[in-house]
């Protein structure tokens, strides 16, 4: 919630904390247009999902409205020209198509950081644990390159697995013992 209010400057967020729902009106360029983006959080074992899905009863109001004027104006001065007002109606859809884009680019960045931060903690707890397991290094890459021979014939998954983990900012170590963590080995 903090986020929709102070983020991206939502207006009306209201939550639901029994359906895990939450509400918030959110504007385009022109104050008046805008959508409401309803945000459900559906918890599951370690992950949650989250649904996004958007009301333009707003816009569609406008829009409708607009393109009555526009068509009494045309009839009223027997011309076209009032017409063109049109192309104020697909302004008006681009500023909202912006908005929503803009929005959900924002969601999408948030969340990257709150994976990122929970990757980060769960790295911790690993190391902790890594750090308590006395094996040595050899000996669990031993089996591990026994599993990937028998599995997969060489040990090109083996070493790109623990390049990925590397490039990620693991050590050589940690990075194997990762790779034995998943694979059941450690």
């Amino acid at each position: 919630m903090y986020f929709l209010q102070e983020d991206l400057n939502a207006k009306d967020v209201r939550s639901e904390e029994q359906t895990m729902l939450i509400t918030a009106k959110l504007r385009g360029a022109i104050k008046a247009i805008g959508f409401t983006v309803h945000v459900r959080i559906l918890p599951e074992s370690e992950a949650s999902t989250i649904e996004l899905s958007f009301s333009y009863r707003g816009f569609l109001a406008i829009a409708v409205a607009l393109l009555v004027i526009m068509i009494v104006l045309s009839i009223a001065f027997f011309s076209m020209v009032p017409f063109v007002g049109v192309i104020l109606l697909f302004m008006l859809i681009h500023d909202l198509s912006s908005s929503s884009g803009a929005f959900l680019g924002s969601v999408n960045d948030f969340l990257l950081l709150l994976e990122r931060d929970q990757d980060q903690k769960l790295l911790a707890e690993s190391r902790k644990r890594w750090q308590a397991d006395m094996r040595k290094l050899d000996i669990l890459y031993g089996r591990l390159l026994d599993k990937h021979v028998r599995v997969w014939g060489d040990a090109h998954v083996l070493e790109y697995k623990i390049s990925e983990y590397m490039r990620i900012g693991l050590t050589k170590e940690e990075a194997v013992r990762k790779v034995a963590d998943e694979e059941g080995v450690l």
